[in-house]
């Protein structure tokens, strides 16, 4: 796409980032490489259907690209504080759920636990969704809650994640969500987990349906060729000095 189509991002910037790709699962945003994988469910989502209707992403995360901008503007933004890029991230986003004509009733961030809430001093997912604009769209930032702590996800393979963060969140305003269209918002997606559980508790809260809405979708999934999970993974880990509390959501 042409710079113009990528706000807040220079022209050379916007000519290295993986932006989403059409061939991908509309239900989990996973890269296909398969040209009906526009309008199909990969094979994984067939097998395990994850709770939220569909996920629009703006950018796909490769772990092996160190150079890539997208991947250290959302590093600069959780671990460095630097809240300007959730402007420019959003922007971004907007733009991908355009293209993907997403419509909602209500924005929702994915909420951190009150501990690292405080700890951080910001919900980056919270500052995406109120970028994210979707017109006059109202953000529910208190909808959903993180009950009880979780251990970062980023230490953790696919089965681990979908137990760390199994019945993690609930809903605190029913009322605002109820029988709703909800674009559910977060920064970095990978194997999904977190946005399944928060889906989950949506709808079983009566939202009427559960929109997934990313920063950064990984191009690969625990299991597949090549992922290489420690190493890997190690590449979304803060800087040393950050605490130990602060890693992952």
């Amino acid at each position: 796409d042409a710079p113009a189509a990528r706000p807040g991002f220079c022209a050379r910037c916007a000519a290295r980032i993986p932006w989403h790709p059409t061939a991908s699962c509309p239900t989990c945003a996973r890269p296909t490489g398969r040209r009906e994988g526009a309008t199909r469910s990969c094979g994984r989502c067939l097998w395990r259907a994850p709770a939220q209707a569909s996920t629009t992403a703006c950018a796909v995360l490769h772990f092996d690209e160190a150079e890539d901008p997208l991947r250290h503007s959302i590093h600069e933004l959780k671990y460095r504080g630097e809240l300007g890029i959730a402007r420019v991230l959003g922007r971004a986003l907007a733009v991908a759920a355009h293209r993907r004509g997403l419509a909602a009733d209500v924005v929702a961030p994915v909420p951190l636990h009150l501990d690292r809430l405080r700890w951080r001093g910001f919900n980056q997912a919270l500052l995406l969704a109120r970028h994210l604009g979707l017109g006059k769209t109202p953000v529910a930032a208190r909808a959903l809650v993180r009950t009880r702590p979780t251990r970062p996800q980023v230490e953790l393979d696919g089965t681990a994640r979908r137990a760390n963060v199994a019945g993690a969140f609930r809903v605190a305003d029913a009322a605002s969500i109820a029988g709703k269209r909800i674009a559910l918002v977060d920064d970095v997606m990978t194997t999904g987990a977190t946005v399944d559980a928060c889906s989950r508790a949506l709808l079983r809260a009566g939202a009427g349906r559960v929109a997934g809405v990313v920063a950064a979708r990984a191009g690969r999934d625990w299991g597949d060729p090549g992922w290489g999970a420690a190493s890997d993974m190690r590449r979304l880990r803060p800087p040393a000095s950050t605490s130990p509390s602060a890693l992952g959501e």
